[in-house]
């Protein structure tokens, strides 16, 4: 990505700093993954296991593969949004998620459900997600845990909000229609907010992180520079795939993530088991 300054009329105009108008359209972006997100996907299960004649066994391995193809972007991912910045990366992974949703309109087999998967699972809960957590990592370091935490808020209201809203529409129209509709909504509502309002690393445009004062900023950094090889903010991926820590982290990440979605993946099928009906 070029380090030359960048000039921008939001950015210079805007009332606040411009990092926490990032953080809004990040949250916006986050709760645009939905449909990719397990609580999103989960509520469509029994619709494909009705339409498309699939067992809950089939769908459950088809999505757990889609997932795992679907995350072997990620570094590829990561790489073009270094590359290119979180504007342009935003904007093209919406139009792929909102493409995705379209798509899932004509699926009629197992095939099409797994190819929906993984589209729907890499652009939007993979890809997405980690633009959206990289671009709040740029605009803020003293103040990131603050971002972050409002970041994750924001997406605990959106999976609160937007699934029973998804339902309404599923028992309404269908889960075909529905998608569509999904796919409409991230076009013509996502798509130009992302291009209007993401913006790439606070340095292009001539600020730093916090809105600390550059030079102040570098001062800082220099009396705080640490002493010995290696940090916790400043190794070397080289390195740390060497550490258990890493690994440990890596490991447990999976496990409670597996598990988690899993639970939520079949939360219908396991609360009817128990008397809970859908509604």
């Amino acid at each position: 990505m070029a380090s030359s300054n960048v000039s921008s009329v939001l950015v210079e105009r805007s009332p606040v700093y411009y990092g926490w108008v990032m953080l809004t359209v990040a949250t916006l972006g986050m709760a645009a993954t939905l449909p990719g997100q397990t609580a999103g996907i989960s509520l469509f299960i029994d619709a494909f296991i009705e339409d498309l004649g699939l067992s809950r066994s089939v769908v459950s391995w088809l999505y757990t593969v889609a997932t795992v193809l679907g995350s072997l972007g990620l570094p590829l991912a990561g790489r073009l949004l270094d590359r290119y910045g979180p504007r342009r990366v935003a904007v093209a992974l919406i139009a792929l998620l909102a493409a995705s949703c379209a798509g899932m309109r004509w699926v009629s087999g197992w095939v099409g459900v797994f190819v929906g998967f993984v589209c729907l699972r890499g652009f939007g809960q993979g890809a997405l997600g980690l633009v959206n957590n990289h671009a709040v990592n740029l605009w803020f370091e003293r103040r990131r845990g603050l971002a972050v935490g409002v970041l994750g808020l924001g997406m605990a209201g959106a999976t609160a909000l937007f699934p029973p809203l998804m339902e309404m529409g599923l028992q309404a129209y269908g889960w075909q229609t529905t998608y569509l509709i999904m796919g409409g909504l991230l076009a013509a509502i996502m798509l130009p907010l992302g291009a209007l309002l993401y913006r790439d690393a606070p340095e292009r445009y001539g600020l730093s992180p916090d809105e600390v004062d550059p030079e102040k900023r570098d001062d800082a950094a220099a009396d705080s520079e640490p002493s010995g090889p290696t940090t916790i903010g400043g190794v070397r991926p080289a390195v740390a795939y060497r550490t258990w820590t890493f690994w440990l982290f890596t490991v447990a990440g999976v496990c409670t993530a597996g598990f988690g979605t899993g639970l939520l993946f079949h939360h219908f099928s396991i609360l009817e088991e128990v008397g809970v009906a859908r509604g």
